[in-house]
């Protein structure tokens, strides 16, 4: 068995597998296949494995995870605590893998990966002509392809799928890959993360000018983006829309509530309640009884409020790292940016929590801490 086709493999088979809906990273049938795929692969040639790693970062990694599962014994609910263990456990397995990749390999898992999303893009189409390509394949009701979700549970899941696949996609190839990119326009927390990544590499490579320009530009944007919401069904608009006052409730309450060992690694389900007034009241479209976030829709808060302040450092720390790693070719750059789109979306959704982008950052973290004469 050769794990470096294993792992391209599972890179273009991953935007293929059909979620029907949010589940558990335990039961979900994208984060199944990554179970299944994802240990035979780091272990099978192991001996020619771990020597390619970045010592920091693998130290880095290490020690977040066993922290995370240190988290356990005080996590409000150990079942899904342990459930989170395994989706960190998988992204740092991916990470292992990366590592194993040479450039043409890493090139050739993207473009698998541009395939499999192009793909989601003729179901859609399909939908919209309609065709119902998932009634035909899956023999199921449910009309995905009218709300643009192609193979995902949703248009925002494609949308951050479609950009933090893109990005490294237009490193390599350019604007061949607009079909793709395209898709990422569907969701604003994508294209928060497709804007991250081009400001990051205008600073990157220290045009700090056209860096400012790009900020502002965006700033002003976003701020005519929120005066001109709509009316929502309550009645409000502006600062207190809805879709603003959801993301402001989570962000605040949860930053007031970072202490240092954290309520334990997947706790934030079972936790917000504990949490929901922390600083302001939770609208009912983010709490009731029935109804609770399962993230702070910010992978940062999110680790900090799971893991503690100490877990949040050890995982900025082990992020540096892996962004400071020297960019000495086409594919490290690619690597780098798709990174950073993942990173961006992280700002405002929960990338990282999610089966493709998890195992994309996972894989490009290890393919830039690989050993430099690969």
């Amino acid at each position: 068995m050769n794990p470096a086709r294993c792992l391209i493999a599972l890179m273009g088979i991953m935007p293929l597998v059909y979620w029907t809906g949010f589940l558990a990273s335990s039961t979900t049938p994208k984060w199944l296949v990554m179970s299944a795929v994802l240990p035979m692969i780091a272990f099978y040639n192991k001996g020619s494995v771990y020597p390619t790693i970045s010592h920091a970062a693998s130290a880095l990694g290490a020690l977040f995870l066993a922290w995370s599962a240190l988290t356990c014994f005080w996590a409000l609910s150990l079942p899904m605590a342990l459930d989170r263990v395994w989706l960190f456990t998988l992204v740092g397995l991916a990470f292992i893998c990366g590592s194993m990749l040479k450039r043409p390999d890493f090139r050739m898992g993207i473009a698998l990966c541009l395939v499999g999303m192009a793909l989601n893009g003729v179901i859609i189409l399909g939908g919209l002509v309609g065709i119902d390509f998932l009634t035909v394949l899956f023999d199921t009701k449910t009309l995905v392809t009218t709300e643009y979700a192609g193979l995902f549970i949703n248009r925002n899941r494609l949308a951050a799928a479609a950009m933090a696949i893109s990005v490294p996609g237009l490193v390599l190839w350019k604007w061949r890959v607009f079909p793709v990119l395209a898709m990422g326009l569907l969701s604003k927390a994508a294209m928060v993360g497709g804007l991250v990544a081009l400001v990051a590499v205008v600073a990157k490579k220290r045009r700090w000018r056209t860096a400012l320009f790009i900020c502002a530009v965006a700033g002003l944007s976003a701020t005519g983006y929120i005066y001109s919401l709509g009316v929502d069904k309550l009645g409000e608009r502006w600062l207190n829309h809805q879709h603003f006052q959801n993301r402001v409730a989570l962000f605040v309450n949860t930053a007031a509530t970072l202490d240092l060992t954290g309520r334990g690694v997947g706790s934030y389900w079972t936790g917000y309640p504990l949490i929901n007034d922390a600083v302001m009241e939770s609208p009912a479209s983010v709490y009731t009884f029935g109804k609770r976030p399962r993230t702070a829709h910010n992978d940062v808060l999110t680790v900090g409020f799971e893991t503690g302040l100490i877990g949040l450092a050890v995982f900025v720390m082990l992020v540096v790292i892996i962004m400071r790693r020297p960019l000495r070719s086409e594919e490290d750059w690619a690597a780098w940016c798709g990174i950073v789109t993942i990173l961006g979306m992280g700002l405002v959704a929960f990338p990282l929590y999610t089966p493709f982008p998890a195992l994309l950052f996972g894989i490009q973290a290890g393919f830039l801490c690989r050993a430099r004469s690969s």
